[in-house]
């Protein structure tokens, strides 16, 4: 049987296992005739800091991710990621859905996911989460020889274990800086055999995940009780001050709330894409217990950032 056509898959002890030869023969080795796996992957890092005590992901959160992911590629930039089928005008099931709902919604070409309202995109992704369902949990799972994940179609969950999370957590960026670049191989391969051309591709692909704005955030934390105070240097702050994510967001590419610290400018600007030093980490932590906000184990997640060669042990200056 396909992978595809699998409803469940068990993960393998993977104990011992080179997982990096596994990832590599499925990125490398396989003939992929569109991008769901690499999107798939994509999603599964974006979403390593919202794995439960089971160490699973919701295939709804991950559907989720991989919607707003496809609808930037598609409907903000038009890149194909699948060749045309042949004798029809048409790529994917993706790629249908997103572009029949363009057709109908046609000043929603051009815009981020994050402009497109709750309703439309509740009707998106009740389509789109059933093709990504059927099509893509089972195939990348049996790809990856059931070494990296296991899934449950009945229980619309992915399964990690030990050995697989903290494989992931460790080599997050090396492992998308990999998957970005067979995306944009395919995609530009595409675009080759269509005689099409675009400008910065590697930077769209790059870009696909896009900050939100978080206004929403700093409303959220001043109704829990949060001091509108630099977390950093303790300077008052006023209403245009920004937030911080103090593990930052080009590792986590999430804007969760237990992540998010109020920071003047100075700080914002001088900590840049690095990780204060300890006692803002336990800071951190108090701060989330204090306001009851829930959190992973933020020390793991600074441990893997280290690993992954993100810069720590800033602090203020002033």
């Amino acid at each position: 049987m396909a992978g595809w056509q699998e409803k469940e898959g068990k993960i393998k002890d993977n104990k011992g296992v080179n997982l990096f030869s596994v990832i590599s023969k499925t990125l490398f080795g396989s003939k992929h005739t569109a991008t769901y796996k690499y999107a798939l992957l994509k999603a599964i890092l974006d979403n390593l800091f919202n794995v439960d005590e089971t160490l699973s992901l919701s295939m709804d959160l991950l559907g989720n991710t991989a919607l707003e992911i496809y609808w930037n590629l598609i409907a903000k930039y038009n890149l194909p990621q699948a060749p045309l089928t042949e004798g029809k005008n048409s790529r994917t099931g993706v790629e249908t859905v997103i572009n029949e709902y363009l057709d109908k919604n046609p000043l929603l070409r051009g815009i981020d996911f994050e402009s497109v309202s709750f309703v439309n995109q509740e009707k998106l992704f009740k389509r789109f989460n059933a093709i990504f369902k059927h099509y893509v949990y089972g195939a990348l799972c049996k790809d990856t020889d059931y070494m990296l994940y296991g899934f449950s179609l009945k229980d619309n969950k992915i399964y990690l274990n030990e050995v697989s999370y903290s494989f992931l957590l460790d080599n997050k960026v090396v492992i998308e800086q990999v998957n970005y670049y067979e995306w944009l191989k395919m995609i530009e391969n595409i675009l080759d055999n269509e005689e099409k051309s675009f400008s910065n591709l590697s930077i769209a692909l790059e870009n696909i995940t896009k900050r939100e704005s978080l206004d929403s955030y700093k409303k959220e934390l001043l109704n829990l009780g949060n001091e509108h105070d630099c977390f950093y240097c303790h300077h008052h702050l006023d209403d245009s001050s920004p937030l911080d994510h103090l593990i930052p967001w080009s590792f986590i590419k999430k804007d969760d709330l237990w992540n998010l610290v109020f920071s003047c400018t100075k700080c914002n600007s001088s900590k840049n894409n690095k990780i204060p030093e300890d006692i803002y980490i336990h800071k951190l932590e108090d701060r989330n217990n204090h306001l009851h906000i829930k959190h992973p184990d933020i020390n793991r997640i600074v441990l893997s950032a280290k690993t992954n060669g993100i810069e720590t042990g800033w602090r203020p200056k002033r």
